[in-house]
């Protein structure tokens, strides 16, 4: 929690202020921040060691998660957060991809 207690220091509080939460194994934790204007535009994900004396080549191999080859802490996911998904397609054509229902009612994702 070293990363995340630094953004904190630097103004960038985690969601909600929560905590990281642990990740499969107890090892690592995953921090989420949206940045931006106050509703945020951005939202990033944060994983890393809890004990920062635990090498890259540990970190849990996720969909989500490098491989270590950027250090212990990595941003493992982005993502933009607009309010109408269908403009965006729109705007962005093929580069977005197919958007479909996410896990959360009412909103989508691609």
């Amino acid at each position: 929690e070293l990363f995340v207690d630094k953004l904190r220091r630097m103004g960038l509080p985690t969601h909600k202020d929560k905590p990281p939460r642990d990740m499969p194994g107890g090892k690592h934790a995953l921090a989420t921040f949206f940045v931006g204007c106050s509703h945020g535009n951005l939202r990033l994900l944060i994983c890393g060691p809890k004990d920062p004396s635990i090498p890259a080549s540990q970190n849990p191999r996720m969909w989500m998660f490098g491989h270590g080859k950027s250090g212990r802490v990595e941003l493992t996911g982005w993502l933009p957060v607009c309010k109408d998904m269908a403009t965006l397609s729109s705007l962005l054509g093929d580069k977005i991809g197919s958007t479909k229902k996410a896990v959360q009612p009412g909103r989508m994702i691609a």
